[in-house]
């Protein structure tokens, strides 16, 4: 009887999900004389008819606009609620038609939310149903308040995408209070109810990022961010954390203090401030701050029933899904609209339908997929292959069918073109054959050879033979090449005039040494054009995800496109300073160590995960942070168990 009650629950749950995906877009007038016409480059029916023809009205009349790549079709988010889901314009830029669709931020907010919570709630339940205190909803109602102080904050970004929306008056705030104070309860409901099997569903968060349509904000953001005011408000942190804290925030608040700099958020929307205000850094610093907390403690308490190989079925689920609706996505426009609305990413799929394409010098072109990000996403399918291979060293086999969709991954891996992942991998591997198997030393030469080898390969003997000098000096190079005279940042001002015994000197060319041969000596190098810090800004940073003031600060020369830092590390600095730096390499760094004691296998994949962070901005996308965040707060946990020390 049960049985067929959760079938019957699971039969609701599926027809709900389908009709949040074809209704929304189906709702128009059938009665009136309107009917789509065929598009063609005389547009003017459709400059004359806005919000009387559904999108599903449209394509039925137009099944090429489904398939043929030249169409894109985008949201117009500035629309009313009438016109949801229905044609608001079509224009034509050379060869390309550009169809806008209605979409009204504040109903994509339920649509959104309700699609991502019930699938979600095909999650099992834990054991221990939840009972809500007032512990819990002292959060809940506090949370929806930040919210829409960051609404306030930020302004001009929502100006442009909440229609009919002043935030300039006190009761549209008490309406938008509602909106988020619903998708705070139920997320909270419906996470802490699948706690203990929540962690092995973090990999599904590649294939959907949950991000709101229209806002800087992601559900699992919302929820992570409660559950961390819920702990802060238990007593959980230290008074002397708490203290240092609040002087780091000070010192941020009062260096953004008549600021005012702008930054479209592109494809790092969501964690990302678009402003560089007070009221901006203050927003950002409580979220960071109770997001962080939230993902730690929620994750925390699963280092007694742990095991990565759960991990594995839920990735290589993922690994497919992505890479299997990211090319679907390259060659369907209806599917590229969908999948960036249901999966809320923060950027449309790519259109490049070929995984193996080449650049004019034989060079393989990146291939994202879905992702926002073509070198995250294969940090991914690495990360994948590793826990599968960690898998085979542990119990000595796979099954049929993992070993077949470890293909999909490996495909993955090369569509992405990251070459760091694939090395880091090997060595992995290569690591924990040594480590386990104790081969004798000629194998380890040989294998020591191998990788030698794959490593000079992928690096190019021609770019290890190019002059020390040159390679090591061209980061900072570019860096000033790419500033106008007289106005270059401090920190090219600095670096370009060390002197040739300074030990920062060594230092700096260590680091453009390393730039270069891994590819980031142009990307750093821009990094360093506009990173204009102050002295104490330099050392305490500017305040968690605040890229506005790196961008609109200096001009340079170099500006194509919104190009990230590509470093995670580079992040930190940027927005926690170089003394929180300093504290977090030393932390990790000692965790490590007793991590290697413990677990060998957990220590590969951290080890894994951190080095691919000094290349690369995961930490900017809520997929990546919120995986090795919850790897990493475990293996914490289980050192702190271990030990019996509080950290």
């Amino acid at each position: 009887m049960v049985k067929l009650k959760n079938r019957y629950l699971i039969a609701i749950k599926v027809v709900f999900l389908l009709f949040i995906i074809i209704i929304p877009w189906s709702i128009s007038d059938y009665g009136d004389n309107v009917r789509p016409e065929k598009i063609t480059s005389d547009l003017r029916f459709y400059e004359r008819n806005t919000c009387s023809i559904s999108i599903n009205e449209f394509l039925i009349s137009n099944p090429n606009v489904i398939y043929q790549d030249h169409y894109k079709i985008r949201f117009n988010n500035y629309s009313s609620i009438k016109c949801f889901g229905q044609i608001t314009g079509v224009d034509q830029i050379n060869h390309d038609f550009y169809i806008s669709v209605g979409s009204n931020v504040l109903v994509g907010l339920f649509l959104q939310t309700s699609f991502w919570l019930l699938l979600i709630s095909f999650i099992k339940k834990d054991e221990n149903k939840l009972s809500l205190k007032i512990k819990d909803f002292v959060p809940i109602f506090v949370i929806p308040l930040f919210l829409i102080f960051g609404l306030y904050s930020e302004i001009r970004f929502y100006s442009k995408n909440l229609y009919l929306i002043d935030l300039t008056k006190f009761d549209h705030y008490l309406n938008l209070y509602t909106y988020f104070l619903f998708v705070t309860f139920f997320s909270y409901l419906i996470f802490q109810n699948r706690k203990e099997n929540l962690i092995y569903s973090v990999p599904y968060l590649f294939l959907f990022m949950m991000l709101f349509n229209g806002f800087n904000l992601y559900l699992p953001v919302i929820f992570f961010a409660t559950y961390g005011l819920k702990e802060i408000l238990s007593g959980k942190l230290s008074k002397i954390f708490l203290t240092i804290l609040s002087l780091y925030s000070l010192f941020w608040l009062y260096q953004a203090a008549g600021n005012n700099y702008y930054l479209k958020p592109d494809k790092v929307r969501g964690l990302s401030s678009t402003i560089y205000t007070f009221p901006g850094t203050f927003y950002w610093t409580v979220i960071t701050f109770t997001l962080v907390v939230g993902i730690f403690y929620y994750f925390s308490s699963k280092k007694e029933k742990f095991d990565y190989s759960f991990l594995i079925k839920p990735f290589l689920l993922s690994g497919i899904a992505v890479l299997i609706v990211g090319y679907l996505s390259s060659g369907n426009p209806l599917i590229r609209f969908m999948t960036y609305y249901y999966s809320g990413l923060t950027k449309y799929p790519t259109d490049n339908q070929n995984l193996f394409l080449l650049n004019e010098w034989g060079e393989k072109v990146a291939w994202r997929g879905m992702f926002p990000s073509a070198e995250s996403i294969g940090e991914f399918y690495g990360l994948i292959l590793l826990l599968l291979i960690l898998k085979m060293f542990s119990h000595k086999q796979i099954s049929y069918l993992e070993a077949i969709f470890s293909l999909f991954c490996i495909l993955g891996l090369y569509a992405s073109n990251n070459k760091t992942a694939f090395l880091l991998l090997a060595f992995c591997i290569l690591y924990k054959y040594t480590q386990q198997l104790k081969p004798n030393r000629v194998i380890k030469i040989t294998l020591s050879g191998l990788f030698l080898f794959l490593l000079i390969f992928f690096i190019r003997l021609d770019n290890l033979l190019l002059d020390f000098n040159f390679t090591s000096n061209n980061m900072v190079g570019l860096g000033y090449a790419s500033g106008y005279e007289n106005f270059r940042s401090s920190s090219i001002n600095y670096l370009s005039n060390l002197s040739s015994n300074n030990v920062i000197k060594l230092l700096i060319m260590i680091v453009g040494q390393v730039g270069f041969l891994i590819n980031r000596s142009e990307l750093w190098g821009l990094f360093l054009a506009r990173y204009n810090p102050s002295f104490s800004e330099f050392m305490l940073g500017t305040g968690p995800y605040n890229l506005a003031k790196h961008y609109g600060e200096v001009d340079i020369v170099n500006t194509r496109s919104f190009l990230l830092p590509h470093s995670s590390f580079l992040n930190l600095i940027l927005f926690f300073g170089f003394i929180f730096f300093i504290f977090f390499i030393v932390f990790v760094f000692r965790k490590l160590i007793k991590l290697k004691k413990i677990n060998f296998d957990l220590y590969l994949i951290n080890i894994y995960i951190f080095i691919n962070l000094i290349k690369s901005d995961s930490i900017l996308y809520i997929s990546t942070l919120t995986t090795y965040l919850a790897i990493f707060t475990i293996c914490v946990a289980i050192i702190q168990k271990k030990y019996s020390k509080v950290i």
